[in-house]
């Protein structure tokens, strides 16, 4: 579960109800994939990620009966930055009950320093030709 950089909770919570449904994995994890997390069938939030280099595994993994984690995105532009960003944490684990009830006020005590992205746009149609 993952909370706006604002720690818009809210909107977290209204997506953790609604949810978003699995839909197939059709595009390869290369660098630059953006793709939704989730923890079983029909669990997809707002919580994404970001592929900073090849994961080939991830387009065909059976995790809880549902295959594949599908990119949604491509981050054409930028790439680089993510090289950049504060790495010391890692996959370090979070304390989603924290991070539901108090946001972006609990990322920055457990982990002070940590960047966010605060804005992304779409400049172009994703399609089939993309692949």
């Amino acid at each position: 579960m993952a909370s706006s950089s604002r720690g818009d909770t809210a909107a977290s919570h209204a997506w953790d109800r609604t949810g978003i449904a699995d839909e197939p994995a059709l595009y390869p994890h290369r660098p630059g994939a953006v793709g939704f997390a989730r923890g079983g069938p029909n669990t997809r939030t707002v919580e994404i990620a970001i592929a900073t280099n090849a994961i080939p595994a991830l387009d065909t993994v059976n995790y809880q009966g549902v295959v594949g984690f599908p990119v949604i995105a491509e981050v054409r532009q930028g790439l680089d930055v993510l090289s950049r960003l504060e790495g010391r944490y890692g996959n370090a684990p979070i304390e989603n009950d924290s991070l539901s009830i108090v946001g972006g006020a609990y990322l920055d005590r457990a982990f002070p320093g940590l960047d966010r992205i605060t804005s992304a746009r779409v400049t172009k149609e994703w399609g089939r030709h993309s692949k």
